[in-house]
């Protein structure tokens, strides 16, 4: 980002068709302000019920001239059924920040 601030959502598709326990959260993030962050969050929804929970968040920190990788492993509530859906919330407050990416590690439960 040049100025301001953005605030983005992207839906989560898994490839299963049965439920899914989500592990870890990458975020590969260059933030190069001294005073603003990028924050990404991860939600579980029930679309029929029309509620939402988050299961995981986290943010860059201070100012470095190359990509940091941010990771959460305490995923809560971690499986993410069938009839759930899920999206990703990406916050970018200030300039001077490069999101390259965000990065869901997960198993297929059995």
């Amino acid at each position: 980002m040049s100025s301001g601030s953005g605030a983005f959502t992207a839906p989560v598709i898994f490839p299963s068709l049965g439920s899914v326990t989500v592990e870890r959260i990458i975020f590969s993030v260059r933030d190069q302000n001294a005073t603003n962050n990028a924050c990404v969050s991860l939600w579980r929804t029930k679309p029929d019920k029309g509620i939402r929970k988050q299961m995981a968040w986290l943010c860059s920190s201070g100012s470095q001239i190359s990509v940091v990788n941010y990771t959460n492993d305490t995923i809560k509530p971690a499986v993410v059924l069938s009839g759930h859906g899920a999206y990703l919330y990406l916050d970018v407050n200030g300039s001077s920040m490069d999101v390259y990416g965000v990065r869901i590690e997960y198993k297929v439960n059995t």
